[in-house]
């Protein structure tokens, strides 16, 4: 059996304005998924995961949505795949539900365990660069920000167009995660905001350049250990994601509540918007109201593992 875990991922600053050239910081997160991969001496593929039990062949394999990361893997690597498989899908509390980046992390994981199981190498660079193909083809659109956080762990700067990754200092930020209650998937959600695209081009352009500037302060003042300029770049893109319109009522709420916490220095959408996360900069402890929303997060500094 091997077994390869990858972290899942939260973005600190970047959301939307990364898929137009625009920088953006990520880090990797304490909640692996952990893929572990056995041979078998038939044809067959079964899968043990949250989803349930699912037993095919390859050519047979579903397509539905909830192995769809699984099959165009296993597709795209079928001369890895000249007998059967057994995949077991385990996470440290990381769900679909909540996004925090576990489509890339059970990606770059799966690939990673494949490579291992016939006794390859590749080398994290090939690895991003595979795992990226994968979610763009399944996707249609990704910045592929979560998986460089699950290839190379950490805190990272990042931008893919023109690409380029950057570990960012070992700095433990003080971040404390709210889980909204629902996730739109981002496919949606870019949906949703392609009426601005339509009728306000430039005005887009110029917002997304505004949250690239914001970024580069956020991570000037990362290097600084500033908290408090920290927080205001928060509130500020915070302000920013509201103007593009994915925010909504109870994102809103949920935001205005934390900002009432004196021991906050900002607080932000992380993730595309219209659901998903809110994340806190100030303390890691759960907020006595909210903790039926809290998700405790430390940034992980190891990316992509195998386990003996």
């Amino acid at each position: 059996m091997i077994t390869v875990s990858a972290p899942g991922s939260i973005i600190i600053m970047g959301e939307h304005a990364v898929l137009h050239q625009q920088p953006a910081i990520v880090c990797a997160i304490n909640k692996r998924i952990r893929v572990k991969l056995t041979s078998r001496t038939d044809q067959y593929i079964e899968v043990y995961s949250t989803f349930g039990y699912l037993k095919t062949t390859l050519n047979a394999f579903t397509k539905h949505e909830n192995y769809r990361f699984i099959r165009a893997i296993l597709m795209q690597f079928k001369k890895m795949c000249e007998t059967g498989l057994t995949v077991h899908i385990e996470t440290d509390s990381l769900s679909h539900h909540q996004g925090l980046g576990s489509s890339g992390a059970l990606t770059v994981a799966l690939i990673s365990a494949l490579y291992q199981l016939n006794r390859q190498t590749i080398s994290s660079d090939n690895l991003f660069k595979e795992a990226y193909h994968i979610v763009k083809t399944v996707q249609g659109v990704s910045s592929g920000i979560d998986i460089a956080a699950s290839v190379y762990g950490g805190l990272l700067h990042y931008q893919c167009q023109p690409l380029a990754i950057k570990p960012l200092p070992h700095f433990s930020l003080p971040l404390a995660l709210y889980y909204i209650g629902y996730k739109t998937s981002t496919q949606h959600v870019l949906e949703h905001i392609q009426p601005i695209q339509t009728c306000l081009p430039y005005l887009l352009i110029d917002l997304y350049a505004l949250m690239g500037q914001c970024t580069q302060i956020a991570q000037a003042a990362i290097l600084k250990k500033d908290l408090k300029k920290l927080g205001l770049c928060f509130n500020f893109y915070h302000g920013l994601l509201d103007t593009l319109g994915v925010n909504d009522q109870l994102i809103s709420q949920l935001i205005y509540t934390l900002r009432q916490q004196s021991t906050l220095y900002g607080v932000k959408i992380s993730g595309s918007g219209l659901g998903d996360c809110v994340l806190a900069l100030g303390q890691k402890k759960a907020i006595s109201t909210l903790k039926n929303q809290y998700i405790p997060i430390d940034i992980e500094f190891s990316g992509v593992q195998y386990e003996k």
